[in-house]
């Protein structure tokens, strides 16, 4: 008795597994298709690619990286205030400790920045060069610049203040580790 109960409740659930599914190809699209719909899910690309591949990497604080993700989706022609009549568009997005003024075109592409964040732990490369040419001295401050134009490219830099007692002194240094 007890395995005809199983039985049956296993039958049970089969059939409305094989329910779920329709038969109708027009219905499944493709049946080698991989896609799919979800309800309340949306999907989409960064628009802005490039310039989020030029700025960001795996050594770009989470925090940097996350205001510029906001700039690479933002879409400037879903703006209450675009009218499509200017050739560009400023837009400044901030938190706590950085801010980036970007320059939309009318299609809403990213033509450049100036990103500026404060109290950014400097990679390992410019860490190293710092206390490879100041070896007793510490870093008091830090500010993470970056400017990018989209026809010019990136330039990453970090302008940092080392301490050594009473002494200091400010540094200029590239994203590479090159102290100008």
């Amino acid at each position: 008795m007890k395995k005809s109960f199983i039985l049956i409740a296993l039958m049970g659930f089969i059939s409305i597994g094989f329910s779920q599914t329709n038969g109708n190809k027009e219905d499944n699209h493709d049946e080698h298709s991989n896609a799919f719909e979800l309800e309340g899910v949306t999907i989409s690309p960064i628009s802005n690619l490039v310039y989020h591949n030029m700025v960001s990497n795996e050594a770009t604080p989470e925090f940097v990286q996350n205001l510029q993700k906001e700039v690479a989706n933002y879409d400037v022609t879903e703006d209450p205030n675009f009218d499509g009549n200017y050739d560009d568009y400023k837009v400044i997005f901030s938190q706590t400790n950085g801010r980036i003024i970007a320059t939309y075109d009318a299609e809403g592409k990213v033509l450049s920045t100036i990103e500026k964040f404060k109290n950014v732990t400097p990679p390992n490369s410019v860490r190293d060069e710092i206390y490879k040419q100041y070896p007793d001295w510490i870093i008091q401050k830090d500010i993470y610049r970056v400017t990018y134009f989209k026809d010019k490219g990136v330039n990453k830099t970090y302008q940092v203040q080392v301490q050594n007692g009473n002494s200091k002194k400010n540094l200029r240094v590239d994203y590479t580790g090159e102290i100008h």
